[in-house]
């Protein structure tokens, strides 16, 4: 990860901690300007985006997340939580057990 692209990433983390959803959106998406390729960052952005209900968004981040880390956790889960939220069940369902078949078993249904 570049030099620029992980001070914008570390100072989104901070103020998403901090409740500063907008701030920490921009901040990932000028992480994502400098390198477009990093997967975590669009999961990072997507969250923020998540918890300021912009749905359509989140969703494009984490299927963006997806395809460049498809062997990590959180944008599976990312997915599942805005499919599930925007009442797509069976989309949802199959992020779910996507995301269980990576680790998160308090989703697997047994």
């Amino acid at each position: 990860m570049t030099g620029l692209a992980r001070i914008y990433l570390n100072r989104g983390h901070e103020l998403y901690e901090m409740g500063l959803l907008g701030k920490a959106e921009e901040d990932f998406s000028r992480s994502l300007a400098q390198q477009p390729d990093y997967g975590p960052a669009y999961h990072n952005r997507g969250m923020a985006r998540f918890f300021q209900k912009n749905y359509p968004a989140a969703l494009a981040d984490f299927d963006a997340a997806i395809l460049l880390t498809p062997d990590q956790l959180p944008p599976y889960a990312g997915r599942a939580m805005v499919l599930d939220r925007v009442g797509r069940k069976d989309e949802a369902s199959k992020a779910y057990a996507a995301a269980c078949k990576l680790g998160w078993k308090a989703v697997c249904k047994e």
